[in-house]
């Protein structure tokens, strides 16, 4: 029988098909990109995050974003939100608390880009990425590509340069969710993103992908590093008063991906209480 471990909490309350998923990628899987992040030399590191959902950004996403973020920044890297403009605001310094943020415009060409900022590593935490047809399909087909700034290539060209990449999913059509491309479509029958990562992590909601993520790299450097659960809070307060919204229902509030009030909470105090095993 496997030992506990992260991979399996953060697929609890599954009802996206994340667990028939999960057999095909290796085990400990958040163990070993938290690994490959603590070696890196301590430099600048991308987040990729914003969901377009009627209008504004959506709740996933964000919130697993800043956690993972401030969780890096305590280790010494300089973590940079990179965003575009339905999810820009969230990241405000007087929202956010610090001041990280890139909004991708495309001014400058993506090679231009990365050598600019030099990223030692680029995270994705629920961030659309084009499937297989050219299309950046939402959670039901529908094609929000004008909607949704083409961060998918700089990941593309990250990993030609070498960059670490690391994708966090929950559905399918999720930058990094190109490692199970056959398995997605065999297994969920949809047509999935075809941008590939280094490491994909599933979870049932992304932001518990990215707070499991930054457990992870708390165990295994042995220091506190993620924000507390007043922090956290008030931050998911912050983006639900800028129009953040929940991704299934649509609705301004605070939850996420249609799970109950305090679904959120719950996992993050669980995942910020977790011991692996």
């Amino acid at each position: 029988m496997e030992k506990q471990c992260i991979d399996q909490l953060v697929l609890e309350y599954g009802n996206r098909g994340m667990h028939l998923l999960r057999p095909f990628l290796p085990e400990r899987g958040y163990e070993k990109a938290a690994e490959k992040l603590e070696e890196l030399e301590r430099g600048n590191v991308f987040i990729a995050t914003g969901f377009y959902v009627n209008g504004n950004g959506e709740t996933d996403g964000p919130l697993g974003a800043w956690v993972l973020a401030r969780t890096l920044r305590e280790m010494g890297f300089s973590p940079f939100i990179l965003t575009d403009r339905y999810a820009f605001y969230y990241f405000h310094r007087e929202i956010a608390s610090f001041g990280f943020q890139l909004s991708y415009t495309r001014e400058e060409d993506n090679e231009s880009f990365l050598k600019k900022y030099a990223p030692v590593a680029m995270i994705s935490v629920e961030r659309c990425g084009k499937n297989r047809e050219g299309i950046y399909a939402n959670m039901r087909g529908v094609d929000i590509g004008k909607l949704t700034a083409p961060i998918d290539e700089l990941f593309e060209l990250g990993s030609k340069m070498g960059i670490l990449t690391l994708g966090i999913g929950d559905g399918g059509n999720e930058i990094g969710m190109g490692v199970l491309e056959k398995e997605i479509k065999e297994h969920l029958s949809l047509s999935p993103c075809i941008v590939k990562t280094d490491h994909l992590l599933l979870a049932s909601v992304s932001n518990w992908g990215a707070y499991g993520l930054s457990r992870m790299l708390e165990l295994i450097t042995g220091e506190s590093l993620m924000p507390d659960i007043k922090e956290w809070k008030a931050f998911f307060s912050k983006i639900v008063k800028h129009g953040a919204v929940d991704g299934v229902t649509g609705e301004n509030g605070m939850t996420v991906d249609g799970f109950p009030p305090g679904r959120e909470e719950e996992m993050y105090q669980r995942i910020m209480e977790f011991k692996q095993k």
